[in-house]
């Protein structure tokens, strides 16, 4: 297990932008939706993206990116089944 300490943290330094972005855009989520979208999948435009779950951060940001790109969105729903 990883402890964090003083030494592991950084400062950020480019002000450009509101530092509420390192904590979405910039931040994890960000990366990690930019990382799986364009690195992973790199979909083309006009071809079809399933994304499971956009509830949450790194969704919206895949949704965005979707857009962004031209592709065709298809989002996943869960459905309780009644038995």
């Amino acid at each position: 297990m990883m402890t964090p300490t003083t030494e592991s943290l950084i400062k950020i330094h480019h002000t450009d932008v509101p530092l509420s972005y390192y904590t979405g855009l910039l931040g994890m989520p960000g990366v990690t939706a930019y990382a799986g979208f364009y690195e992973i999948c790199s979909p083309k435009k006009g071809e079809t993206v399933y994304i499971s779950a956009a509830s949450g951060a790194v969704g919206q940001f895949v949704g965005q990116f979707t857009k962004l790109t031209g592709c065709v969105m298809l989002l996943g729903v869960l459905e309780a089944r009644k038995r």
